[in-house]
């Protein structure tokens, strides 16, 4: 296979420790060991071991760190509702040494997505979990089992589009067919409690949920990883992408450019939004940036850099605080966002009592005409999308609460346990929106991380990979300053 002079390519290992290195060093209080600022760095770090055992083919450990992990985010989430002095917290890095750290991550961040992909990808061992998921997904597929994109509450074109661009970042065929063996071999290598009567054991990875017997010869690699299933090097570069004369560098499809500029939008736009939140309320660029720098250090977003499902939401709920004095424009991103995957659309009673005081016809006229406008965008979608009350009942939430194939932690534990929690968390939904806690910035800011958090915990699609619906979030929330006077009332502005 042909090198590129700018291989970026790091195991997830490596870019786990010099990440969590890099996190420490900037925003980390060695003078003040036992502080609130350094649980939060240290709940950020937590995570990822989750995520390198989904990738290392031990989803169900995986899902139970990340959901373990929730827990703790949780409960800081709820303690911030009652926190009121808030010390400032700048980075321990200069003004300069912060914006050229985001420079050279953004300029790390390119190359990795664009480079690290088809014949250019040498080994499996560098590969991204997202790049990880798409291949098991496609595998799934061409196999003829459900498709999870028809049962995702939200809107399904945009999960196909999502999906598209997660396909012209694939692997090459030698790639996957090593991926889809080795989650095959550590399938039957690993010991997993029984929930199935006839004695078969329970396999879910990503957005695939397999049922294996516990006899090898049953399911072998061969079956999975068979010529007619897979999507061969040269099916994948008439399809997705043309190879320069010179050998070394895929050149983009027109459809492939529009697709990774996308990408590329939504990661900087999720950049942009905590700079502006840390610079416009926050009052201190510096720690916008700070804010920035470490969403990038993240290794979620080193290994789910070219999901649109999982960046996009995030970054128009970034914006919408962002731009919260402006209620029109808050409520049109919430509603785009809800309409674009569901869940945000759980925010909707939050920000209707932040925006009480002021603003709040505003932002339900926003709200409602990006809702009216997706509606109608959806009555020119394709056909085999499917029927369109299909479609406007998708978007609405159809399967969010009732399961039909669910994945990732779901997919071995019985999905009736899902029920005290959904309570639970409809409890603290109605809680938040209720109780007189104070409606300033901060609380607004803390109850939007919590309610996205929240619903990781009984999605039964992947719940718990979706991060980047929160994080952003998160992150503001522990960098926040005192904000007790950022309220509708006075910092709404007038039309």
């Amino acid at each position: 296979m042909p090198t590129s002079l700018f291989q970026y390519e790091m195991l997830p290992t490596t870019w786990f420790y010099l990440s969590s290195i890099m996190i420490l060093a900037t925003v980390f209080r060695f003078n003040r060991f036992f502080s609130v600022r350094n649980f939060d760095v240290a709940s950020l770090i937590l995570f990822t071991p989750g995520l390198l055992f989904i990738s290392m083919g031990q989803p169900r450990t995986g899902f139970i760190w990340i959901h373990l992990t929730g827990l703790i985010f949780l409960f800081r989430l709820l303690a911030d509702l009652v926190m009121v002095h808030r010390p400032l917290l700048d980075p321990n890095l200069t003004t300069s040494g912060v914006i050229f750290s985001i420079v050279m991550l953004i300029m790390f961040f390119i190359p990795n997505l664009l480079i690290n992909r088809g014949e250019h990808l040498e080994t499996a061992r560098t590969i991204r979990l997202e790049q990880m998921l798409t291949t098991q997904a496609l595998s799934d597929l061409r196999k003829g089992k459900p498709d999870p994109v028809m049962e995702n509450p939200g809107y399904r074109p945009f999960y196909l589009l999502s999906r598209k661009a997660e396909e012209i970042l694939l692997p090459s065929n030698d790639i996957q067919d090593e991926i889809l063996s080795r989650l095959t071999a550590s399938a039957f290598a690993r010991s997993t409690p029984d929930f199935y009567s006839d004695g078969s054991k329970p396999f879910s990875f990503g957005a695939i949920s397999m049922k294996f017997s516990a006899r090898h010869d049953e399911v072998s690699a061969e079956e999975i990883s068979a010529p007619s299933q897979r999507l061969t090097v040269e099916d994948y570069n008439r399809t997705h992408s043309s190879v320069s004369d010179e050998g070394n560098e895929p050149t983009p499809t027109l459809d492939e450019f529009f697709l990774f500029s996308f990408i590329f939008l939504a990661q900087f736009g999720v950049v942009w939004g905590l700079i502006a939140v840390g610079h416009c309320h926050f009052g201190n660029l510096k720690m916008g940036l700070a804010a920035a720098m470490i969403y990038l250090l993240l290794p979620y977003v080193n290994q789910m850099p070219g999901s649109l499902e999982n960046t996009l939401p995030g970054m128009l709920l970034v914006l919408a605080v962002a731009i919260y004095r402006r209620p029109i424009f808050s409520g049109f991103l919430i509603g785009l966002a809800g309409s674009l995957v569901f869940y945000p659309f759980f925010l909707i009673p939050i920000w209707w009592a932040f925006y009480m005081k002021r603003g709040l016809h505003r932002f339900l006229i926003g709200l409602t005409t990006a809702v009216l406008l997706m509606l109608i965008l959806l009555m020119f979608a394709p056909a085999d999308y499917g029927a369109y009350p299909e479609l406007v009942a998708s978007m609405f939430g159809r399967h969010s609460f009732c399961l039909a194939t669910p994945t990732g932690l779901w997919a071995s534990l019985p999905t009736y346990y899902r029920i005290p929690i959904i309570a639970l968390y409809l409890a603290i939904w109605l809680g938040l929106f209720l109780l007189p806690l104070q409606k300033n910035l901060a609380a607004l800011i803390a109850s939007s991380a919590l309610i996205m958090l929240g619903v990781q915990f009984w999605m039964g699609n992947n719940g718990g990979l979706y991060m980047g619906w929160y994080l952003p979030l998160m992150i503001l929330t522990f960098f926040r300053p005192n904000l007790e006077d950022h309220v509708a009332a006075v910092k709404v502005q007038e039309i």
